[in-house]
């Protein structure tokens, strides 16, 4: 994704509103731990969140569970509304201020993320299968010449499950399970997009997070 100074999401530059859902990317958070992170500004942390959430960026009603926590001093987390970015939310966090690039190119990385979903398919040593993959954003409407990055959001699977994966994530990533499992996911991502700083792709187990707003996701892959 690709943003420009200047341009606005409600009455917030889009520059500061990716640097702060960067403050939250792969957290969960309280309101009031969203309000603390706003302290020393002139920004109401309750319009903010509202505007945040109002543009599809974060979503509350999120589930506990291995993430790190933003909370308030002293407050009782356990009784509090949890908050997550959402996909359009965890894609802007990423978003690089720059120009766009020809639809060729863009074409040209699409293809070779396929080619490459297609190995790791292929290939017996991995530990998930690339079930499908959706494009979205600018490259996904057929008269744009000039494209943001490749917006993916590709759906994964695990090809090991209870003890199975634990044993397979202990003899690759010795440790704690959590952190091996982390790094497997970091190392799909890396060979789905080729190292390549143009492909924002997300990975989702469940096709459950919400892309941004008009989004028209058109799926370019799916395992045969």
């Amino acid at each position: 994704m690709l943003i420009a100074r200047g341009q606005m999401i409600g009455d917030l530059e889009a520059v500061e509103v990716r640097d702060l859902l960067r403050r939250l990317a792969g957290k969960l958070f309280t309101a009031e731990g969203f309000a603390a992170l706003l302290d020393g500004t002139d920004r109401d942390p309750a319009e903010v969140l509202g505007m945040l959430a109002h543009h599809g960026l974060v979503e509350s009603g999120a589930e506990r569970h291995t993430a790190p926590l933003v909370h308030g001093d002293g407050e009782l987390v356990d009784e509090a509304v949890l908050w997550q970015n959402t996909i359009a939310g965890s894609a802007l966090a990423k978003a690089r201020i720059g120009t766009p690039m020809p639809r060729a190119r863009a074409e040209a990385l699409l293809a070779g993320v396929i080619e490459r979903a297609g190995e790791v398919n292929g290939d017996p040593g991995q530990l998930f299968w690339v079930e499908s993959i959706e494009l979205f954003g600018s490259l996904s409407r057929p008269d744009t010449t000039r494209v943001g990055d490749v917006d993916l959001r590709v759906l994964i699977a695990h090809r090991y499950a209870g003890d199975a994966l634990l044993d397979e994530l202990a003899r690759r990533w010795p440790g704690n399970a959590i952190d091996a499992l982390n790094a497997a996911t970091r190392e799909l991502h890396r060979c789905l997009t080729g190292g390549s700083r143009k492909i924002d792709l997300q990975l989702d187990e469940t096709i459950s997070l919400p892309l941004p707003d008009g989004a028209q996701p058109v799926t370019v892959y799916t395992r045969q």
